[in-house]
């Protein structure tokens, strides 16, 4: 097992968490009523449209993918139930069910065309080659960070620990700055 730490300046390892907030956040805010005081109650309808709805990674539901097989849709047929209220409920149930996976698909399908628009592919790096480092988050005694260097180096690439980091070998005045940086 490798460990893998994330930040938000790692958008491949840390934006799958934010995204599926920010899809159930926008059903929340799409369903839930003027006060504001029902959303606790549509949570669990939001995470089901969610794991219901075909992931564009894998192309199957996120349900299936964990469970093995596809949940049943219709909880129990409304003749079947024994008051108007409770068929009045389940149908009311359906129609929730269905706008939400459109809902869920329409957003998806938004934020996915806006990511890809930004993405490129990665630069082929091998262990030896020489990079720069982005050095906006690197503390330097330059009295202006307007006249200094936006990249620093050439560092040698020691190591690639994962698809998307590698890392290099730095001189000894940064010491104190870990040597794994990501691709960007």
């Amino acid at each position: 097992m490798n460990l893998h730490f994330t930040s938000g300046h790692h958008p491949e390892a840390d934006g799958q968490s934010e995204r599926t907030n920010q899809t159930l956040e926008q059903y929340l805010h799409s369903y839930c009523n003027y006060q504001q005081d029902n959303w606790s109650k549509l949570l669990p309808l939001a995470e089901f449209a969610f794991n219901n709805t075909p992931s564009a990674s894998t192309g199957v539901l996120p349900f299936f993918a964990n469970k093995g097989y596809h949940p049943q849709l219709q909880i129990q047929n409304p003749s079947e139930l024994p008051s108007k209220s409770a068929r009045h409920y389940t149908n009311n149930l359906d129609i929730v069910l269905l706008n939400l996976t459109q809902t869920l698909a329409d957003s998806q399908a938004c934020y996915q065309v806006y990511t890809d628009a930004r993405r490129t592919t990665s630069p082929r790096i091998e262990v030896g080659d020489l990079v720069f480092v982005l050095a906006k988050f690197i503390r330097t005694t330059r009295p202006s960070r307007k006249l200094s260097e936006h990249y620093l180096g050439p560092f040698e690439v020691t190591g690639k620990p994962s698809v998307h980091s590698y890392q290099v070998k730095l001189p000894h005045h940064l010491y104190a700055i870990h040597p794994v940086f990501y691709i960007s």
